[in-house]
């Protein structure tokens, strides 16, 4: 202890060493040994994260008895401290680096210091050490280049950093728009794997705020769905799905992504599901939109023809997107067939219109409508009337035989009248019974009145 307190004073002394010397004796003076299993000592992480500087040492145990978990504990408890201590970020970029760099580093736990850590590092109120991590993040992909897996993993580390502190997008974007150049050149071969990567980080970028990168990766996407006939089935589905993306959060117009998508789904077709599953989401945001003219009607009506209707029952749960009205015409099972052949979406759709718009010939089936065609009432009125009349009917004989128990006599008569109020048959009947009525003032006279049974 005498000799720590000694060399703290040292002249050379400097930096965040007499922290670590001062922090190891306030450890050793708590009576926490230093020897022993390290997994032993990481599980003690409430002492140890008051002295961050002195869970360093097990980042790099993964040789002991803990393995690789033991550098996984320490590595999270460390980032768990920097909000804590932000003057420890540079210092903990270049600990990253070290145990990045060890040849006998397990794959994981690189992948975890590059994926996950050292882009946590970067911050908007730290310039300093978010140019640092760029800067190191631009050294690896430019190291990378003959390497995709590399230049790909040093892509996403990019996005994540992109993500803490959005002007870092400005180093990044060069990036993304040289491979929609090479793409539309045909001079680079670009490979598979850093293709993904990159497409992949622009797809995520307006999953993560669109509004803010729309302007920037709906270009690279267009210019890659309409002008590169080469693009994969992975990275076309990728390009429609981050135009989807911007159309579903207002900064894109969906008759101009259609546009684009148009091309590459008709080039595709039904061979490849994931570009089918992001034209069919995309064909389902051109559904539920609309703002309510006849050239969008238009418009919405031709995708529904000439793509959705192709493409067969599959594709039911895009036809849910569409106005019910608009895609009857293309139901023609039976309703046995359409219960059992109809997706989920699809079914709850019909039935949330007939509840709304109560137009049962919709699940009743158009065979047995066009079978018994019967002409429509040409009013509501009319139909109103019939209804009162069928009521009537069904109502007479119960409720005489229930009002002869209660009242006898004549009550029947009043009873109907009062619960059909202005139908003609329940009029007719308490005119003929009235005349033998002697309970002028009963409650069925009051409610008889035709103001108080009429909506």
């Amino acid at each position: 202890m005498d000799g720590l307190h000694a060399l703290a004073g040292e002249k050379w002394c400097f930096g965040a060493l007499p922290l670590l010397i001062s922090w190891l004796r306030q450890y050793l003076a708590a009576g926490h040994a230093l020897t022993g299993p390290a997994d032993q000592a990481v599980a003690r992480l409430e002492v140890l994260e008051e002295h961050p500087l002195l869970l360093a040492p097990f980042l790099c145990a993964w040789s002991g008895s803990g393995g690789v978990a033991t550098s996984k504990l320490a590595l999270a408890a460390l980032l768990r401290v920097v909000p804590q201590h932000p003057a420890l970020r540079q210092h903990l970029l270049a600990l990253f680096v070290h145990a990045l760099r060890q040849p006998g580093a397990p794959a994981d736990l690189r992948q975890a210091l590059l994926m996950h850590a050292i882009p946590a590092l970067v911050s908007a109120s730290d310039a300093y050490a978010t140019a640092r991590v760029v800067a190191f993040i631009a050294d690896l992909w430019r190291q990378g280049r003959d390497n995709a897996r590399i230049s790909g993993m040093a892509v996403r580390a990019w996005a994540q950093a992109v993500r803490r502190n959005a002007r870092v997008w400005r180093d990044l974007h060069p990036i993304v728009a040289q491979l929609a150049e090479h793409k539309k050149a045909r001079t680079v071969v670009v490979a598979a794997e850093y293709e993904w990567a990159v497409l992949t980080t622009a797809r995520d970028l307006v999953l993560w705020d669109a509004e803010r990168y729309a302007e920037h990766v709906l270009p690279i996407a267009y210019a890659l769905l309409r002008y590169v006939d080469t693009l994969s089935a992975s990275s076309t589905a990728l390009m429609i799905e981050a135009v989807r993306l911007c159309v579903e959060a207002g900064a894109a117009d969906v008759r101009g992504a259609w546009a684009v998508a148009e091309a590459a789904v008709a080039r595709w077709g039904t061979q490849d599901t994931q570009v089918l599953r992001q034209a069919g989401l995309l064909m389902a945001c051109v559904g539920r939109g609309g703002d309510g003219t006849e050239v969008y009607a238009a418009f919405r009506q031709r995708v529904l023809m000439d793509t959705v209707a192709p493409l067969g029952p599959d594709m039911d749960w895009v036809l849910a997107a569409f106005p019910a009205d608009e895609i009857t015409s293309l139901i023609t099972e039976t309703p046995t067939q359409a219960v059992v052949h109809a997706s989920a979406e699809l079914m709850a759709a019909r039935m949330d219109h007939e509840v709304r718009f109560m137009r049962r010939t919709a699940l009743r089936g158009r065979a047995g409508q066009a079978a018994t065609t019967e002409p429509a009432p040409a009013s509501w009125a009319q139909a109103n009337a019939a209804r009162c009349e069928w009521l009537t009917s069904a109502l007479d004989s119960p409720v005489q035989r229930a009002c002869e128990q209660v009242w006898g006599g004549s009550g029947p008569g009043f009873a109907l009248a009062a619960l059909v109020g202005g139908s003609n048959g329940g009029m007719a009947q308490a005119q003929v019974l009235v005349g033998g009525a002697s309970l002028a003032d009963h409650w069925t006279l009051r409610c008889a009145a035709a103001d108080a049974w009429q909506m």
